[in-house]
């Protein structure tokens, strides 16, 4: 189940960020309490039956574009459709919030997660040399975000 995630899943998401990257790329707790607390950005979790999440999204809107910040799904739920959830939750809010674009940066080297964001429509736009550190580099992807029309 996709919702909106809360200050007191603050601890599941940080056990999220240290289960997901290596120490020198993580994020502090107290980035995380930022992007729970800013206006136009928007964390989004998935919980299982018992409550407990499995992943984690967040991003913003900044006039008509929107980013992709982090996607965390925990590695014992790998390849169960948890990424593809929130992808197309954050997507579904980033056009319901006046994105028409939607950005990210991937580890170039990430094959699973481009995939999946190709999968989505996700376009290659550029590469960022050293951008996780030396080495490291990222893809730049973006989608166009097109919500359905409705009757007129």
């Amino acid at each position: 189940m996709i919702q909106r995630a809360k200050h007191r899943d603050l601890l599941a998401i940080m056990q999220l960020e240290e289960a997901g990257f290596p120490a020198n790329e993580r994020w502090s707790e107290q980035l995380w309490r930022e992007e729970l607390e800013a206006g136009n950005h928007c964390v989004l979790v998935d919980r299982d039956e018992q409550g407990v999440i499995r992943g984690v999204v967040t991003g913003h809107v900044v006039a008509d574009v929107a980013d992709v910040d982090r996607v965390i799904v925990a590695p014992d739920s790998w390849r169960q459709g948890i990424g593809s959830a929130l992808m197309a939750a954050i997507m579904e809010w980033a056009g319901k919030a006046g994105a028409e674009r939607l950005l990210l940066e991937v580890d170039a080297h990430n094959e699973a997660a481009i995939a999946l964001y190709h999968s989505f429509g996700f376009q290659t736009l550029s590469f960022r040399a050293d951008y996780y550190g030396p080495g490291s580099d990222a893809c730049v992807l973006g989608v166009s975000v097109a919500l359905p029309v409705g009757d007129c």
